[in-house]
């Protein structure tokens, strides 16, 4: 400030001296403020913006991706103990109910002795499942 108010106010210091003076370049380039912004603000900007990409790129992405592997592989295990135990169980006791009821089916004769024959068998079943 010192320096423009001697060169401008009064006139007692030429400006051509002050030309090519690394002072003059200081002022002139704005004290580098914007070289510099650019050098650490912008720059460290976008390297980090770049690390974060690489992080999310590499190490999130994978990990999303095997969780969504794990998961297919783990419903396919689901699905195959789905499809052979509970469905097999379900299908058995199906059958075995409609072989028990072809079965049972003979001895629905219409005779009364039958069912009474099938009583007696019943109720001596159930008096020794008792005594156990």
């Amino acid at each position: 400030a010192l320096l423009a108010v001697a060169i401008y106010g009064f006139g007692r210091i030429s400006v051509d001296w002050v030309v090519g003076t690394p002072l003059h370049a200081l002022v002139a380039n704005k004290y580098y403020v914007d070289e510099i912004y650019e050098g650490t603000v912008v720059r460290g900007t976008l390297a980090l913006a770049a690390l974060g990409a690489a992080f999310d790129r590499h190490v999130i992405d994978g990990i999303v991706n095997g969780a969504a592997q794990l998961t297919r592989l783990w419903s396919a295990v689901v699905g195959l103990f789905d499809l052979r135990l509970v469905d097999g169980i379900v299908n058995g006791i199906a059958e075995a109910t409609i072989e028990w009821g072809n079965r049972m089916r003979n001895v629905q004769t219409g005779g009364v002795n039958a069912y009474l024959y099938g009583i007696v068998v019943a109720v001596t079943v159930i008096l020794i499942a008792r005594t156990w």
